[in-house]
């Protein structure tokens, strides 16, 4: 079966393709299918897929970023993913600000996971999970994290102690 590329964004996969033969690099398509959450989470409310940053937890709590899907795509990119976009016109936003002074060579040295019952009478059981890890870098030197979604959004929060993000 032969795949083609069709539709709205067929000269920029044709461009794409063609960077990489310009580059001699060997590269296999396979389907792949994004799964997306469905609209409405499983207590009814809305799920609006909102990212949070509390850079400093231990110092300023209730000071959050909104973080916006292509800003942290663009923070998770390698330099070569984003000549690759950037030279097939895509259009990547700048990384936001908050991120652009962490390091991405930051390396997970510890990881907990964390559970708690939601306190609401549920059939399934519901209980309530996040996890919390330390990294360390050359530059940033230890970091604690904390990753967690809640009925809103999901809130990530660094901290240089362990307790500010628990």
């Amino acid at each position: 079966m032969k795949n083609e590329i069709s539709g709205a964004g067929s000269i920029r996969e044709a461009h794409f393709l063609s960077f990489l033969h310009h580059k001699k690099e060997k590269i296999y398509l396979h389907p792949v299918k994004v799964l997306k959450p469905t609209p409405t989470c499983w207590y009814g409310r809305n799920d609006e897929q909102k990212l949070l940053f509390v850079p400093d937890a231990d110092n300023e709590p209730d000071v959050e970023h909104e973080i916006s899907e292509p800003g942290l795509f663009r923070f998770l990119f390698d330099e070569e993913t984003l000549e690759i976009l950037e030279y097939t016109g895509a259009d990547i936003p700048d990384t936001p600000d908050v991120l652009k002074d962490i390091d991405k060579e930051s390396k997970i040295k510890e990881f907990e996971i964390h559970q708690s019952s939601t306190g609401k009478a549920d059939a399934e059981g519901a209980i309530h999970t996040f996890i919390v890890f330390k990294t360390a870098s050359q530059t940033d030197g230890d970091d604690w994290w904390s990753l967690e979604k809640n009925l809103e959004c999901i809130i990530l929060q660094r901290s240089g102690n362990k307790n500010d993000v628990k």
